[in-house]
């Protein structure tokens, strides 16, 4: 509860602001560093999902993780990476790279399949590339409405299916 109610504090809150509190002596950028320090001991894993523009609740996350894994539509990887190496640099130099993650894939459209072999081409030999994509639904844009994860809403969904295959990966990869 605690970590999600810095989280929600993260998104408005912008780096004048944290600044203008009073803690300029503290990185904005560290706060949820120091809200996970309290909490790996309790948890296996720790999931963080969030955006992936340069935004502070995305850098605090990044910060604050021994991996990351990204998602890729069709686009944005190389803006993606960017900040994680800025991250990596800056803040956090154990930050790695668990894997890239294809993600709203539909297998009958033309682009889905090329940019899946592109991404493997492109860093299918420097970065893990998750095997199998996250299946499109609209059953995983439903679910937060229904107040449930796609697991109780929609459980034989191919997204649900998708997200199982993804969960044993990154236990398979340690």
């Amino acid at each position: 509860r605690r970590l999600a109610d810095a989280a929600a504090r993260l998104q408005v809150m912008q780096l004048s602001q944290y600044n203008a509190m009073g803690e300029a002596e503290r990185a904005s950028e560290k706060v949820m560093s120091e809200l996970l320090e309290h909490l790996r001991s309790q948890y296996d894993y720790i999931i963080i999902d969030c955006g992936l523009k340069h935004e502070l609740l995305t850098v605090n996350a990044l910060v604050g993780s021994d991996y990351c894994i990204i998602p890729v539509q069709a686009h944005f990887i190389p803006e993606v990476l960017e900040l994680v190496k800025s991250v990596q640099e800056k803040f956090n130099p154990k930050l790695q790279i668990a894997g890239i993650l294809l993600t709203m894939y539909q297998s009958r459209p033309q682009l889905c399949r090329s940019v899946r072999e592109s991404v493997r081409d492109i860093y299918g030999e420097t970065s893990h590339v998750f095997e199998r994509p996250i299946e499109y639904s609209i059953k995983v844009a439903e679910c937060p409405a229904a107040g449930q994860s796609i697991f109780d809403y929609a459980p034989k969904n191919a997204a649900a299916e998708s997200y199982r295959s993804l969960a044993e990966e990154v236990l398979a990869l340690g």
